[in-house]
């Protein structure tokens, strides 16, 4: 699984050393550095108890991407409707199943650079008392036809017709992203 993409396979594999034999670990069981090469692609995401999604952690390559620190902001204070309505759909998808996401996602931005986003999205516990996903563990790589100094943006507008989501344990659709 993941063999075009490193990272996340380095991810997943670490997700399921931690989850062990539960259906997921808790928030606790995750070290950062256990995952140094990892890192700088990572997102941890909680939602809050009025439903909103906040970026606990942003790794230095997501925050390089978007050209923007993340941590400590809230998905609606950070991307515009489009986007915010996707990133949110894929959340609930997880924090609802409980299950693990792949989604690779299309984008182009207003200076006309084209970008795939592969994510990886896993549910983890929040603990004794916690409901049972309290946070996602978002692994998040990107490729560009070109990279821009600054970032890529934020104004980027998503390819809809290119959303590929699925869960891990799903057969890979048979379109390319």
């Amino acid at each position: 699984m993941f063999d075009d993409n490193p990272i996340l396979a380095d991810l997943w594999r670490y997700w399921q050393r931690k989850r062990a034999n539960r259906p997921l670990p808790d928030r606790a069981d995750i070290d950062p550095m256990e995952i140094p090469a990892v890192l700088p692609y990572v997102l941890l995401v909680e939602r809050s108890d009025e439903a909103r999604f906040r970026f606990r952690l942003a790794g230095t390559a997501v925050v390089e991407a978007y050209g923007m620190e993340l941590t400590g902001r809230h998905v609606d204070e950070v991307f515009p409707p489009g986007r915010r309505v996707l990133a949110e759909q894929h959340y609930a998808m997880v924090y609802q199943s409980g299950r693990p996401i792949t989604a690779v996602n299309r984008y182009t931005n207003s200076r006309g650079v084209e970008h795939i986003a592969s994510r990886l999205i896993l549910p983890l516990a929040g603990g004794a008392g916690q409901p049972a996903v309290q946070f996602l563990l978002i692994g998040q790589t990107c490729t560009y036809d070109r990279m821009l100094p600054n970032g890529l943006g934020l104004d980027s507008v998503i390819d809809a017709v290119r959303d590929n989501v699925r869960f891990v344990d799903e057969p890979a659709a048979t379109a390319p992203c």
